[in-house]
């Protein structure tokens, strides 16, 4: 779960695209996770070190992985109430919106 730990610092504001990407993780992980722990689970659980082999059940890793790329409260404030585009105008003309600038 490193992976895990690096990428849930991640933010994706888009909120459909986030539900995408965490609906596509989800749907790639949890079935094999589920395989797994159907067909080695009883077995790691009778090994000591268990907790080395399978840390999470099934509907924990699905809920961790669904929760992936949400904003923190507070830490993105700044971004509250403002469209991506604000951040990068800069006074200069925004051209992805006239027709003119399509060559």
């Amino acid at each position: 779960m490193e992976m895990y730990k690096k990428q849930s610092s991640w933010v994706v504001p888009d909120r459909d695209l986030r539900e995408k990407i965490c609906q596509q993780i989800v749907q790639a992980v949890v079935p094999i996770y589920r395989s797994y722990m159907q067909n080695y689970g009883p077995l790691v659980e009778l090994d000591g070190s268990s907790n080395k082999y399978a840390k999470y059940s099934v509907q924990t890793l699905e809920q961790m992985l669904s929760s992936l790329f949400l904003p923190k409260p507070g830490r993105y404030a700044s971004f509250k109430g403002r469209q991506l585009s604000d951040k990068f105008n800069n006074g200069v003309a925004d051209l992805r919106r006239t027709t003119s600038a399509v060559v």
